[in-house]
């Protein structure tokens, strides 16, 4: 009853991923051996919720929000972070991952996407590992 929770947007682990893809190799080198030193103080998540998008369709959203920032996006770049989190999350083993394939969901303006989504990130089916439910 009187348990909380901490949902975040950000896990650390991902600034990984980022470092990875944009930063020289001695850089990253170096990034990792920091990150490596910071990463064993952090709490790891109950449940690890990966909304996942086609490329094309980030393109579309960026487009749509139009914000100057992401409007240089690349999509070689896009391509290349979807293939970092997938391998970053084929090699956890210890915590309870869901990939939920947002392509046809529109949970912002469409509220029974909106339940389905929020259904099956509180279903306490999801074993260690990774699943990939379908709605």
């Amino acid at each position: 009853l009187f348990k909380t929770f901490t949902l975040a947007d950000f896990y650390f682990s991902k600034s990984l991923l980022f470092a990875k893809i944009t930063l020289s190799e001695s850089e990253y080198r170096l990034y990792r051996q920091i990150f490596n030193i910071i990463y064993k103080s952090i709490p790891r998540p109950d449940l690890y919720v990966y909304l996942h998008v086609d490329v094309d369709q980030l393109l579309e959203n960026i487009r749509q929000r139009g914000r100057d920032f992401e409007s240089d996006l690349q999509p070689e770049y896009l391509k290349d972070l979807e293939r970092e989190y997938f391998n970053y999350l084929r090699q956890q083993n210890d915590m309870r991952i869901v990939i939920l394939n947002m392509n046809d969901i529109d949970f912002v303006n469409n509220s029974i996407d909106y339940e389905e989504v929020k259904k099956e990130i509180f279903s306490k089916d999801h074993p260690v590992g990774i699943s990939r439910p379908n709605f």
